[in-house]
């Protein structure tokens, strides 16, 4: 599986700025995270690529556990492209408050091979967001999903529409 990078390793706090387009605060997000693909992964362009997250950082845990997520379920985590504007497809799968623990599938529209790719993770909103895309986006239909084993001792479940577990 290629490699996924956190650029910056930090949390940026939203701040409007000259270079930022319009309707940069995503509904009431208060931060997000660069997430950088090694394009030296991928021999050929991707699109509609499927992508897995797993990451445990300070800053994904919960306010309570002192980090910027709001929800105990991760719930107001979410993904945008490189324009911080145009929410993707993502799919918590395993969440732990107390850690920043974080497990999740991302679909990203078009991964390059001769460039790295950027999106975000955000997180941080007390509302429900009208704009984030259904975990069920992640996947098509006729997409087949294989894993072995087990992820932090929970059984991994089949997320796509199918449901195969």
């Amino acid at each position: 599986m290629p490699d996924v990078t956190i650029q910056n390793h930090a949390f940026l706090p939203h701040r409007k700025t000259i270079s930022d387009p319009p309707g940069y605060l995503l509904g009431g997000y208060t931060h997000r995270m660069p997430i950088l693909i090694d394009s030296g992964n991928f021999p050929t362009d991707r699109t509609n690529y499927v992508i897995l997250i797993d990451i445990t950082d300070a800053d994904l845990r919960t306010l309570d556990n002192g980090g910027y997520v709001v929800n105990d379920d991760g719930s107001d985590i979410a993904f945008t492209d490189a324009n911080k504007i145009d929410h993707i497809p993502g799919k918590v799968q395993i969440y732990n408050p107390a850690t920043g623990h974080l497990v999740a599938w991302v679909k990203v529209p078009a991964i390059s091979s001769a460039a790295d790719t950027l999106f975000y993770l955000y997180c941080g909103c007390t509302e429900i967001d009208p704009q984030k895309p259904q975990a069920t986006a992640v996947w098509a239909i006729d997409e087949d999903i294989v894993t072995l084993g087990e992820v932090d001792g929970a059984y991994v479940r089949d997320l796509t529409p199918s449901n195969n577990d």
